[in-house]
């Protein structure tokens, strides 16, 4: 592993480590932005019968098997 290190630094140079970046750099400014709220937010209308339906109505394949042929062994 260190002989790996070792080429590593070699073909890219020294580690970088924290003190090597100017984190004070005058010209780089985090943008921020106002929230996105939808105006009708909390108005959220239920369908008719909605209450009616249940997982299973939902998706045919839950519980399904599947019936594939099987390939045949050759000698």
């Amino acid at each position: 592993m260190k002989v790996f290190n070792e080429e590593i630094e070699e073909k890219l140079g020294p580690t970088a480590v924290a003190a090597g970046f100017d984190m004070e750099d005058p010209d780089l400014e985090t943008l921020t932005y106002d929230l996105y709220k939808d105006e009708d937010e909390f108005k959220r209308e239920r369908a008719d019968g909605v209450d009616a339906i249940t997982p299973e109505m939902l998706d045919q394949y839950v519980g399904a098997e599947v019936q594939a042929p099987q390939a045949r062994q050759r000698r």
